[in-house]
């Protein structure tokens, strides 16, 4: 029988000292028949494909054999992902330790399952050009309402980097398309929720509230989105442009941003409480985080071209663009409200969170109205000692 401590020796290797899928740190996980080291959250995902691809051992509590150490010194991370991550395509979302849950399921099942990306692999297995036919659930313009819609991904001319993403009643609609979203000025971001299929595509003033309906189905859509995104921005598709193409990586492995200011009207009075959102290169504000209507956009530039950011003594920010600046003032609203926001995908979950809300706001109030008793309390304490 083999021991813990040889195992925790081989895990301390180059290599084995991280999540072989999502790169987190301090793996206590090995999944056989790989031979790779994992971290809890990637181990879930292992465990859902079935013992016939994946068997999962927690290196503390399972026991080893002289089999089990020999597979390890054999594969390892770094040789395992050589194999099974050798044409993995440079746009691709790849496993990192923060990543969507959903998407995290995806792309463990593409990378052993499926062996997408692997030496030995199917190519044809995961292959996108930007271009992808499909149903999502949309939600209405106004209203929690989720339609069921036929959406294409495609360049309007062949080969063109005009992409777009129309939505149709279903794949027999011969009407004209009941909403365009033009690539090239639009972002995506994923809900906040791990555990969701949501995310949201933002365009000019107007955001849309998507819902997928498998991991497979959010993954194959987030690849394709960044294909074509990538194209829209003037990339052409080859790998003979590298330089470009890791500049425009970076740009869509961003992370948006999402905060609370208060900002007064074009006649710098009367500050109101208005929610940011930060993607990529745009700034759309917005009454409520949850609105598929906002009050604004703005596309950042560089200060040659007149864009610049001052941050004042008082924490006040002004952002000065071509013709016109904003003032902004970091809001007594709690923020944080905004990180915690789910989608509502139906009217009865966003009763529920209306629900929550509520009962937070009564709960905070009855805090404050307790508070103030006390006070009042000590008030009348010290009043009376005062008088003897």
């Amino acid at each position: 029988m083999g021991s813990r401590t040889q195992v925790e020796d081989l895990k301390s290797t180059d290599g084995n000292d991280k999540c072989a899928d999502c790169g987190a740190a301090a793996p206590n996980w090995v999944v056989m028949p790989h031979g790779v080291f994992v971290c809890i959250n990637c181990v879930g995902c292992h465990r859902a494909l079935g013992t016939h691809i994946s068997q999962a051992k927690s290196i503390e509590l399972d026991s080893w054999t002289h089999g089990d150490l020999e597979i390890l010194r054999q594969h390892g991370n770094f040789n395992c992902n050589k194999m099974l991550e050798a044409n993995v395509p440079e746009l691709a979302v790849r496993g990192t330790p923060k990543m969507n849950q959903r998407l995290r399921e995806a792309w463990v099942r593409a990378k052993y399952q499926h062996r997408c990306f692997a030496i030995d692999g199917n190519p044809e297995a995961f292959k996108t050009d930007g271009t992808k036919r499909g149903f999502l659930n949309k939600r209405e313009k106004s209203g929690s309402k989720c339609n069921r819609r036929w959406c294409v991904l495609e360049a309007k001319t062949a080969g063109g980097s005009d992409y777009t993403l129309r939505y149709f009643l279903d794949q027999l609609d011969t009407k004209p398309a009941k909403g365009e979203i033009e690539l090239q000025d639009a972002t995506l971001q994923l809900d906040e929720n791990d555990e969701s299929l949501s995310f949201t595509i933002t365009c000019h003033c107007r955001t849309y509230f998507l819902t997928a309906d498998s991991s497979e189905d959010l993954y194959s859509w987030i690849n394709s989105w960044r294909y074509a995104r990538a194209r829209s921005f003037g990339w052409d598709g080859t790998q003979l442009t590298c330089d470009i193409l890791q500049q425009y990586k970076r740009l869509l492995d961003t992370k948006s941003i999402s905060a609370i200011f208060e900002k007064p009207g074009p006649s710098m009075k009367n500050y109101k409480s208005r929610v940011f959102h930060l993607s990529e290169r745009f700034l759309t504000y917005k009454k409520e985080f949850k609105d598929s209507i906002a009050l604004g956009m703005v596309k950042l530039g560089l200060p040659s071209d007149g864009y610049e950011v001052s941050i004042s003594g008082n924490g006040e920010i002004e952002l000065a663009i071509p013709g016109r600046k904003f003032l902004l003032r970091s809001s007594s609203q709690d923020s944080s409200r905004i990180q915690q926001h789910r989608f509502p995908h139906s009217q009865e979950e966003e009763q529920e969170q209306e629900k929550e809300e509520q009962e937070q706001e009564q709960e905070q109030e009855e805090q404050e109205q307790e508070q103030e008793e006390q006070e009042q309390e000590q008030e009348e304490q010290e009043q009376e000692e005062e008088q003897e």
